[in-house]
């Protein structure tokens, strides 16, 4: 299967076939909380497109780093838009943008230390790295098919729209067996490398049962990879405004720059703590690629103070595993 087969083609492939296992044991009654909350994944690419909004936060010892992104992705077409804000010394926000532009099999992407200039990659090469991840706001919900433990918790409003809560855990081995395409090779480079069996998560479906909220958490005990320290993320994905258009057009030519040296970087990177999918992970500082006439720049080494990242761009941190778009300097302690 091409790493470039549409994302709605994937959801409902997947969402199908764990549909049709778990009819077998559907109760008289009518689908189960489990029947249920597979499925959404399917009921949400039907709709075709969505504006999403992801926040992802990563606490490291006293460390805390969170990254919150808003754009649109439409699920037929592999297109979409992200801007992602950066925290800073400041606070949340005050470390520049970094903004990923899906079009298709090509990425573009500006980081937060150069605005206005864009590097072009294939999402297709990506697929396995820091990065990859956030290329596919909805990979997430693939991990869906792992679940075999929920239970309804009650109606609640998200954005102004009622939902039906549920709550439960799914099994990553399940889920990384059952995933297809890309999503696959990103559950397995982020959930398949923290070695949890299970990781809990909670669902937010609306009245036509498409997913609206999707929130997942995962700790980690302290590790050579993280100095010792604990570590705990949240990923929390919504998704609203269901079949909105949505337009990407390419950057000017003369601001797109050769991605290849930050693919490179982004290949060799030795890995950290990932984040869970569609979640940008911790990560140092991005290498700042000169214009294309000049020979790369050498990539500077992670701060100090960083939990051993990599020395590769990444994408903003969220959960233990890897989405990440670029990565950022590390705040400060505290």
């Amino acid at each position: 299967m091409s790493w470039t087969t549409s994302p709605v083609r994937l959801l409902s492939a997947a969402a199908l076939g764990v549909t049709f296992l778990a009819g077998c044991a559907e109760s008289a009654s009518g689908p189960t909380p489990q029947d249920i909350v597979r499925s959404a994944a399917l009921e949400t690419a039907r709709t075709g497109s969505s504006r999403v909004a992801l926040t992802s936060t990563t606490a490291i010892g006293p460390q805390t780093v969170t990254f919150a992104s808003e754009g649109a992705y439409d699920y037929a077409t592999n297109t979409g838009q992200l801007a992602f804000d950066v925290p800073g010394p400041g606070g949340p926000g005050t470390g520049g943008m970094i903004e990923q532009r899906m079009i298709a099999n090509d990425l573009f992407l500006m980081l937060s230390q150069q605005p206005g200039v864009y590097f072009k990659l294939l999402v297709s090469d990506v697929a396995g790295t820091s990065l990859g991840s956030s290329t596919d706001p909805t990979a997430s919900l693939q991990a869906l098919a792992g679940l075999d433990n929920v239970r309804e918790v009650g109606v609640e409003s998200v954005r102004g729209v009622e939902t039906t809560h549920y709550t439960g855990d799914y099994d990553v081995a399940q889920a990384i067996e059952q995933a297809q395409g890309a999503a696959r090779t990103t559950l397995e480079t982020t959930l398949g490398r923290t070695a949890l069996p299970r990781v809990p998560f909670d669902a937010y479906l609306d009245e036509q049962r498409r997913m609206v909220k999707f929130m997942q958490r995962l700790e980690l005990p302290p590790s050579d990879r993280t100095s010792g320290q604990p570590l705990l993320s949240s990923f929390t994905l919504e998704l609203f405004d269901f079949g909105t258009p949505v337009t990407v057009v390419p950057p000017p030519a003369e601001s797109v720059r050769d991605g290849a040296p930050l693919l490179a970087a982004l290949q060799g990177a030795r890995p950290t703590v990932s984040a869970p999918p569609g979640a940008p992970a911790p990560a140092g500082p991005p290498p700042v690629a000169p214009a294309p006439a000049e020979p790369p720049a050498p990539l500077p080494a992670p701060p100090a103070p960083a939990p051993d990242p990599p020395a590769a761009p990444a994408a903003p941190p969220a959960a233990p595993a890897a989405p990440p778009a670029p990565s950022v300097p590390a705040p400060p302690a505290g």
